[in-house]
């Protein structure tokens, strides 16, 4: 069958071949603009534990927590800000934190065995980077990742913009961190673990 053509009318491009040549000649991405220090340093403690966690009403299982919660505690900073995380670990394994999209320092990303030693049982860390770019990010487990994880060792970091659009305003804010559990003797759970985000006190020096 042979498309045909309205009088009048355009026909439409024929679609373009991205090749690696094409690639490598696009142009190079806008580079942020300059993050300057704040000079504060927001302090965040978080302890990892076993809990019993409610995952829907009615429903509990054993789960790993931050502070006790699925998800963690939402941190929140501003470009700029250092953040320093204490984090105790209070499991029965070792385990570690990484920032997800984030770019830290190598010895801050929380990768064991290549950028730190995992947090022993009964150990504290502290990770210590400055808050460089913006956005909506997640810190979790990197120790045995798939079973701490599955588990319930998450949660959120938002980092707000230094030079904040005004012409971006909102009434209420909300986030909302999506999680499976199967857990057994129950129908499988597909729902959400979710809370408007809030900032987990933290110290400013």
């Amino acid at each position: 069958m042979q498309n045909e053509t309205a009088p009048g009318a355009t026909r439409p491009a024929a679609p373009v071949e991205l090749t690696t040549r094409k690639l490598r000649n696009l142009p190079p991405l806008r580079e942020t603009d300059e993050i300057r220090p704040t000079g504060k340093v927001r302090v965040f403690r978080l302890e990892a534990k076993p809990a019993r966690w409610e995952v829907v009403s009615g429903v509990t299982t054993d789960a790993y927590t931050f502070n006790g919660t699925v998800p963690g505690p939402t941190l929140r900073a501003t470009e700029g800000d250092t953040l320093r995380v204490i984090v105790k670990n209070s499991l029965p394994e070792e385990t570690a934190i990484h920032w997800h999209g984030l770019h830290v320092p190598n010895n801050m990303d929380g990768v064991p065995s290549f950028t730190q030693h995992a947090i022993k049982p009964g150990e504290t860390f502290t990770y210590e980077f400055v808050a460089n770019h913006a956005g909506t990010y997640m810190y979790h487990s990197h120790f045995n990742s798939i079973a701490q994880i599955d588990k319930g060792l998450y949660g959120l970091l938002i980092i707000d913009p230094q030079k904040p659009d005004p012409a971006l305003r909102h009434d209420r804010e909300y986030t909302l961190m999506l999680s499976g559990w199967h857990i057994p003797g129950h129908a499988a759970i597909r729902g959400t673990n979710s809370k408007t985000a809030h900032t987990e006190g933290p110290t400013i020096a």
